[in-house]
């Protein structure tokens, strides 16, 4: 790959000042719920720390601070503690693209773009 690649952080879509943005939490009933569970479950692990995130809304542990990507979005693995407890809303483009992946995830392509060195988050 010789182009520049940008992956999207999705923290950039939920966090407000560092912090969760409350106005996402308590959506509507999330569609495909569980294939999203699945697809953000079976991301590629791209960073890990030793640190656990504690949940701002009801202060249980909400997950490690470990990422993941599909080499289009990056998310941490305690994003699925908002989605399964407090339905936090995803933005609209990563749900599409994972609808357009039919919720799986091409490792062999995620592989190439990490090892690019021309990628990018943003």
């Amino acid at each position: 790959m010789n182009s520049k690649h940008v992956i999207k952080d999705i923290l950039n879509f939920i966090l407000v000042d560092e912090k969760i943005n409350l106005y996402l939490l308590n959506s509507n009933i999330i569609e495909n719920k569980d294939k999203i569970l699945k697809y953000l479950n079976n991301g590629y692990k791209v960073s890990t720390l030793s640190t656990m995130k504690q949940c701002e809304v009801c202060m249980s542990s909400a997950g490690p601070v470990s990422y993941f990507t599909d080499g289009y979005w990056i998310w941490p693995k305690w994003l699925n503690h908002y989605l399964t407890e407090h339905n936090i809303e995803l933005p609209e483009k990563f749900l599409k693209k994972m609808k357009a992946n039919n919720f799986e995830i091409n490792k062999e392509f995620v592989k190439k773009i990490i090892e690019n060195e021309k990628t990018f988050v943003e």
